[in-house]
């Protein structure tokens, strides 16, 4: 798997987790591995050691049968060749084992000047995180975590409206899977009412100008209920656990990069107004009763939609009120989906 800015993964290290890959599910003997890949039974021990440091519970052995890659899991590994070179988005590609956040190394790459359209993905984080800097959970080797780095020539107040072309992009390629897919204002994706995918936006900019934006997205795409913590089962869902099976990760990672590029071309071209109002076809909150908690007040009311920015519009006791951002919660229903959530 390559490791981006921090060069390539031990060449040996490669072709013994290359071999796992191609008989995953199946015991690979260490003489094999000595023999395929012309080291000794000793290095070979030592090697998928340093292997299982990174990939822990991923790689299992047994005496006398050798080595294996669990079934279900999915690697990233090819994601590169499976984007169009025409993508902006996706190249250049960082494919890490471990980061502390995709968006931190994204935001790093983006201060030193990279291209537009760079693109951080992880196979775990350590210190993931969601709007408010609330904790993501970000378990190894099951979802999908990317950063992708967009120079939008548009005001800063506009950079908000490129978590809807997030957005857009997983619904669509949530729906290549067979779901039906809903939205929560401003960055929830969920199916059947759980939070199966979110978005964090993070800006660089000057008063008349944006320098950069980190699109962040986390999917949850192969976790199981029994690997969350107590505090998000019931809440939470996956890819897997929607459709029944094992879902590649590389695959659905290109496909939403697809739509990633798509989208943002759309954005560039026609602005936010196309992708608002596809976005408003699949939004949860509408007609609902919601509280809404901002900075220093809480507003309760009726969901009216959203406005022509991307505000949620809320029509209260007192009025119609624009809110530009806020917690909301559905009273006497789903409770808060806080963005912490994968």
């Amino acid at each position: 798997m390559r490791e981006g800015a921090k060069g390539r993964a031990d060449p040996v290290e490669e072709r013994i987790l290359r071999l796992l890959m191609e008989n995953r599910g199946s015991y690979v003997s260490g003489q094999r591995i000595a023999d395929s890949v012309g080291i000794s039974r000793t290095a070979v021990w030592k090697r998928v050691k340093r292997l299982k440091g990174r990939y822990g519970d991923l790689i299992e052995s047994r005496p006398s049968s050798g080595y294996r890659l669990k079934e279900d899991y999915t690697p990233l590994d090819g994601l590169d060749l499976l984007i169009p070179p025409e993508s902006t988005i996706g190249h250049p590609l960082f494919i890490y084992q471990e980061v502390a956040s995709t968006n931190d190394i994204a935001c790093d790459l983006a201060l030193k000047g990279i291209r537009e359209g760079a693109t951080v993905v992880a196979d775990a984080q350590t210190r993931g995180r969601g709007r408010l800097g609330r904790e993501w959970f970000s378990p190894r080797g099951v979802n999908l975590y990317l950063s992708t780095i967009l120079r939008p020539p548009i005001p800063p107040w506009k950079g908000p409206q490129l978590v809807f072309l997030g957005a857009m992009a997983v619904v669509r390629a949530v729906e290549g899977l067979g779901l039906r897919v809903e939205v929560k204002w401003p960055n929830d994706i969920l199916v059947k009412g759980r939070k199966l995918s979110g978005i964090l936006t993070e800006m660089s900019s000057e008063p008349e100008r944006i320098n950069f934006v980190i699109l962040g997205i986390g999917v949850n795409v192969n976790m199981e209920e029994e690997m969350l913590p107590p505090e998000l089962k019931g809440r939470a869902t996956s890819l897997r656990g929607e459709t029944g099976r094992v879902v590649d990760r590389a695959r659905f990672a290109a496909s939403l990069i697809h739509h990633l590029n798509r989208y943002y071309r759309l954005f560039l071209d026609q602005g936010s107004a196309p992708i608002l109002d596809e976005w408003k076809g699949y939004s949860f909150l509408d007609g609902r009763e919601v509280e809404v908690l901002g900075p220093g007040s809480v507003l309760r009311g009726i969901v009216l939609g959203v406005d022509d920015d991307g505000a949620l519009l809320l029509r209260t006791s007192h009025g119609v009120e624009r809110i530009i951002s806020g917690d909301v919660t559905l009273k006497g229903g789903l409770e808060d989906q806080p963005c912490y959530l994968p």
